[in-house]
């Protein structure tokens, strides 16, 4: 009776061993399947982020694209009248070329007595105020 009682005890350990076995493989799988779950989870979670900061910066890249369209046109605006206001300029500035020109070639039978209101204009004018 003993040897018999021995060999079921002997086949009771040998199977609770490749149970335990067993046991152990499927807990260690789990555990890796358990881990590639929340490493997955993690990286969706960092790729979310890098996907929103991405949509970020090309949203401000875009404003900043827009803002530099608009500056750009005020400068060639700004160009522009900057110009006209040039040649508008140098239209006045010839008239008067013309005027000063005029009053320094009149005879001297044009010339008179000047309010002093006009002689401190044509003073200014010849940059020598009275």
């Amino acid at each position: 009776m003993g040897a018999l009682l021995s060999r079921f005890a002997g086949a009771l350990l040998g199977g609770w061993r490749k149970w335990a076995l067993a046991a152990g493989a499927a807990l260690v799988v789990a555990g890796y399947i358990g881990w590639l779950k929340w490493d997955i989870a993690a990286k969706e979670a960092a790729l979310a982020r890098v996907t929103a900061e991405r949509d970020e910066a090309v949203r401000v890249a875009a404003a900043n694209a827009q803002a530099l369209e608009q500056l750009s046109q005020q400068a060639v605006d700004a160009i522009a009248a900057l110009e006209a206001e040039r040649a508008a300029f140098a239209r006045r500035a010839s008239r008067v070329q013309v005027i000063v020109r005029e009053i320094e070639r009149a005879p001297s039978t044009e010339d008179g007595p000047v309010a002093p209101v006009l002689e401190r204009a044509i003073g200014r004018l010849y940059e020598n105020p009275h």
